[in-house]
């Protein structure tokens, strides 16, 4: 009996994940699917690769995981298939596997092209079902796909020491209000040695936020900077939004929804 799980930003109110574990049972009706959690932050994958990466050493061998994290507006073209641990991770090319994967000598990963992406009541995730068949019914990954090891990567800050002082970043905060943050014990330790010690916590303004200026704007350039969530200022022009994106025209074509409009100079 082939097991599954679910990791997704879906939540649980709509129609969305019962449509996905229909489509499973459809064709394998012994399955076992499992929920990891449907309430990952909307578009999140750090998050979501924490979540599933300390879930996903309880579960047994040759267990298909289904990742779906910001795939509704993913331009991802391609999915991938990561063989790691003796388990299944499935999910698009939107950088995921460089959050889970540790050590990349472990993990065998496919590429499998999207063609005709889907848009219906299953969103994109159709993809991610018939892969997750088609692994259930023992077909070898070297057909179903083409082994890679290029892939798109996200930046993570790494923990650092400077003087007496360790700084690092929160990667997830559970639903206890426990924070999980990026240093390690052994890093702690190394450096502290765990003698009294103080934390201190900074939310940082918006003026204190690092400004990325970009001369040459490009799509890789863009994605760096969004996965790192920092402003950034480049030139545009798309005469499109120019004449979309003002007051009159919002007003006339979308008055039926509630919009803000705010004075940057104010």
């Amino acid at each position: 009996m082939a097991i599954f799980t679910f990791t997704t930003d879906l939540g649980n109110a709509d129609h969305y994940v019962a449509a996905l574990k229909g489509r499973i049972v459809s064709s394998l009706s012994t399955s076992n699917i499992i929920d990891i959690s449907n309430e990952v932050a909307k578009f999140d994958h750090l998050k979501a690769a924490y979540i599933i990466k300390h879930a996903a050493p309880h579960f047994p061998p040759k267990t298909i995981h289904i990742v779906g994290v910001n795939d509704f507006k993913s331009n991802a073209n391609k999915l991938i298939v990561a063989h790691y641990l003796d388990q299944f991770f499935i999910s698009y090319d939107t950088g995921f596997f460089s959050l889970l994967i540790d050590d990349l000598s472990k993990a065998k990963l496919y590429e499998i092209e999207v063609t005709n992406k889907s848009y219906n009541n299953l969103m994109p995730f159709q993809e991610l079902i018939d892969v997750a068949i088609k692994i259930a019914s023992n077909k070898p990954l070297a057909i179903i796909g083409t082994e890679t090891t290029d892939f798109k990567k996200q930046f993570i800050w790494q923990a650092q020491q400077l003087e007496k002082t360790i700084v690092g970043n929160i990667i997830y905060i559970d639903r206890f209000d426990n924070i999980i943050t990026n240093i390690s014990k052994d890093f702690f330790g190394q450096y502290l040695n765990f003698k009294s010690f103080e934390i201190q916590f900074h939310l940082k303004k918006s003026e204190d936020l690092e400004m990325y200026e970009i001369d040459d704007p490009s799509k890789d350039k863009l994605e760096e900077i969004c996965d790192i969530r920092q402003p950034v200022l480049f030139d545009f022009d798309n005469e499109k939004i120019m004449e979309t994106s003002n007051k009159n025209y919002i007003a006339h074509h979308y008055h039926a929804f509630e919009i803000k409009i705010r004075n940057i100079n104010d």
